[in-house]
């Protein structure tokens, strides 16, 4: 019996570990990506400048009101003050509760997120759309999108903190499919207002799936 409950338990830790370097692999692909897009920028990539410039542009010719309102709508998801009220309240819960793991994860996550997002953008200072009309007014450098950055990383760590504590048959295919529809939601909001760039948007989705996906493995 002991030795059957050793194999058990021997096998249980082979898969934990598997499972924890698979995930620390995912993080580390999501962050090449990020760096293969940055130093494309970087290098003044013509073809990045010219699909960026032919994106924004089909977005702005083809705007319609009825969905103008709702884009505001959908960015404010990645905005810093819904993004603060989201993390009160999940800290507050995760307290309550006494995650304390999950606690020190999410702060991580959101909180550096956000911190990341300020020092990438003040290294590359890479200016915002200037060539098509923006429908609302913004300051600060474009790359990456914070909004999309933050957004990320807060529905992905709540996403892998739901699915640690509240498995039910499918529930990881429902709460990751839930968090990429809502950053990806955000990221494209962030083009169609015409306050940054696609490259934008998805640096920060590549930048804030390997922050939220490395602290999951580590954490």
């Amino acid at each position: 019996m002991k030795k059957s409950l050793s194999l058990s338990n021997l096998s249980l830790l082979f898969a934990s570990r598997k499972i924890r370097l698979l995930t620390f692999a995912l993080s580390f692909f999501f962050f090449a990506l990020f760096i293969d897009l940055t130093w494309e920028l970087w290098e003044h990539d013509q073809k990045l400048y010219v699909l960026d410039q032919t994106i924004i542009k089909f977005f702005a010719r083809h705007r319609l009101a009825v969905l103008n309102g709702s884009a505001l709508d959908i960015t404010a998801l990645g905005s810093p003050t819904l993004s603060l009220m989201i993390s009160i309240i999940t800290l507050g819960l995760l307290l309550l509760n006494k995650m304390k793991r999950e606690l020190i994860y999410f702060i991580s996550a959101s909180f550096g997120a956000g911190i990341w997002s300020v020092i990438i953008k003040n290294i590359i200072e890479r200016p915002r759309p200037q060539d098509i009309p923006a429908l609302i007014s913004v300051e600060g450098f474009s790359y990456p999108s914070g909004h999309t950055l933050v957004a990320t990383a807060i529905y992905l760590s709540l996403a892998f903190i739901l699915n640690k504590n509240f498995k039910f048959k499918y529930s990881s295919t429902l709460y990751f499919s839930v968090s990429i529809i809502l950053f990806s939601l955000v990221g494209f909001s962030r083009t169609y207002l015409g306050v940054h760039y696609p490259s934008d948007a998805l640096s920060g989705v590549f930048f804030g799936s390997a922050w939220a996906i490395f602290l999951a493995a580590f954490l």
